[in-house]
């Protein structure tokens, strides 16, 4: 069968088209991000949505009681296992740096009981309530846990941290967001 010129020419615009189309499906594909980072992306260099929580030791917390102070705000639910890995440094920041900064636990998804075993299993003393209606998740634009925002003492979110937080991270996040924090 003799292949005629207007066959080779359409078989030509058909291969190339099916090569276009294999292409930018490759490109797409390697270039895209993971929902979950884009967590709050939104909101850096812009004032923190305001909140308000009665904490898991049944005290009433409200973010504008604290502006002034630098604020780190972390999201979290007991059955995340990078939020586990993380609470330990949470902590530990805490503990060093209370009170010139501000931490906040904002648990998410979870029961009650889960969230206090969860505070009670790492010894979290630091802030920590539940986000029951899911509003100030909604807020802050998160998507995936864990997620923490740095707030600066304007009330600026300065910076956001997708993923588990290493202490260097932490450090260096906080310190960033907040020049008159002599580091140690």
């Amino acid at each position: 069968m003799a292949l005629t010129r207007n066959k080779i020419i359409g078989f030509s615009i058909v291969s190339i088209l099916f090569v276009l189309l294999i292409s930018l499906l490759a490109y797409g594909l390697a270039t895209r991000s993971s929902v979950t980072g884009q967590s709050g992306v939104n909101l850096v260099g812009k004032p923190a949505p305001e909140f308000e929580f009665i904490t898991f030791d049944g005290n009433n917390f409200k973010l504008r009681d604290y502006i002034g102070k630098p604020i780190v705000v972390n999201f979290w639910a007991s059955w995340c296992s990078p939020c586990r890995e993380e609470a330990e440094i949470l902590e530990e920041s805490f503990v060093k740096l209370n009170p010139l900064v501000v931490f906040v636990g904002v648990n998410i998804q979870d029961t009650a009981s889960d969230a206090e075993e969860f505070i009670n299993e790492f010894g979290l003393n630091y802030i920590n309530g539940p986000d029951k209606t899911g509003s100030i998740t909604i807020d802050y634009g998160v998507i995936g846990l864990p997620v923490t925002f740095f707030i600066d003492n304007n009330g600026i979110i300065v910076n956001r941290w997708v993923g588990i937080l290493t202490e260097n991270t932490l450090s260096e996040l906080i310190y960033e967001a907040n020049d008159n924090l002599g580091q140690n």
